[in-house]
């Protein structure tokens, strides 16, 4: 069986009240570097943006690692019993329901974590040493996050692997 992912929760932030509070306390307006950005930002990136900016005014727009540990995402999946049970070591701190479903050998999950988790066990899922099954639950859960402009992994790269699914490494500095 194909795994299956969804979002189920996504954050939903106030970028009315939030930064207009922001800038008359703190005397400069949080949202300059996103609205700034040569690129458009999506509501989460905004946010996170400002976030950035209430403790480094110089802070630049986009998903800043200390910032991301403020906003959640809970994902439903189904796949294969082995890999979805294979999928908490990768997830640790994250709260996880497990249920059996009514197909053989078929198990659904849903997952709970903020992005710094999100961000973390992804890249841990997509590493050479996951088995291909479960790397491939990785990948669609990577897919998934990349959509919804999740970029949080600006600081890796993805290459393809010999089994055909991706594999996510950690940019030389």
């Amino acid at each position: 069986m194909q795994p299956e992912v969804m979002f189920i929760a996504l954050p939903a932030v106030n970028l009315q009240g939030f930064p207009a509070t922001c800038a008359t306390v703190l005397g400069y307006k949080p949202l300059a570097a996103a609205k700034a950005s040569p690129r458009e930002l999506s509501q989460v990136e905004t946010f996170l943006s400002c976030l950035a900016a209430v403790s480094d005014r110089d802070a630049p727009a986009g998903f800043a690692p200390h910032v991301l540990p403020h906003l959640s995402v809970s994902v439903f999946l189904i796949a294969e019993d082995q890999d979805v049970r294979a999928v908490p070591a990768f997830c640790p701190g994250m709260a996880l329901i497990l249920a059996d479903t009514t197909a053989c050998n078929v198990t659904a999950a849903v997952l709970t974590g903020n992005l710094a988790q999100w961000r973390e066990a992804i890249a841990a899922g997509m590493a050479p040493n996951v088995p291909t099954s479960v790397r491939g639950l990785f990948n669609k859960l990577y897919t998934l996050f990349r959509r919804a402009n999740f970029e949080v992994w600006r600081d890796y790269c993805s290459r393809r692997a010999n089994d055909d699914t991706l594999l996510l490494e950690h940019k030389q500095r």
